[in-house]
C-alpha cells in the first residue's frame, strides 16, 4: 500500500514538474496577457475580436482546470475535463487563425479593387 502511494506521488510530481518546465520556457501567462491587451486596443473586426476573446477564455479555463486537477490530486473527472478543454483550446486557436486569414483575404480583395 505504501509503495503504491509512493508511486502515485512520484507520477504526480513528474507531471507537475513537466508542466512547469514547459510553461516556464514559454512564459504563457505573459504572452497571453500581452495578446489580450493588444486585442483590446486594436481596431479588430467583430469576428476576429470574438475569436480572440474565445481563445483567451479557453486559455484561462484550461489553466484553472490544470491547477485544480493538480491541487485535488488528479480526480479522474477533472483530469478528463482538463484534457477535453485542451481539445477546445486547440479548436479556438484554429478558429482564430481561420478568422484572421479570412479577414486578411477580404482586406486584400478590397485593396485590389480600389
Amino acid at each position: 500500500m505504501l509503495l503504491a502511494a509512493l508511486a502515485v506521488a512520484l507520477v504526480l510530481t513528474a507531471v507537475a514538474l513537466e508542466e512547469r518546465l514547459f510553461a516556464r520556457g514559454r512564459e504563457p501567462r505573459a504572452r497571453e496577457s500581452l495578446v489580450w491587451a493588444a486585442g483590446l486596443r486594436a481596431a479588430l473586426p467583430r469576428a476576429v475580436r470574438f475569436a480572440l476573446q474565445a481563445l483567451l477564455a479557453a486559455v484561462a479555463l484550461q489553466v484553472g482546470l490544470g491547477i485544480a486537477t493538480l491541487l485535488l490530486v488528479v480526480p479522474i473527472p477533472l483530469a478528463a475535463a482538463h484534457q477535453a478543454m485542451a481539445v477546445l483550446l486547440l479548436t479556438a486557436a484554429i478558429v482564430l487563425r481561420h478568422t484572421l486569414r479570412r479577414t486578411a483575404d477580404v482586406v486584400a480583395e478590397t485593396r485590389a479593387t480600389i
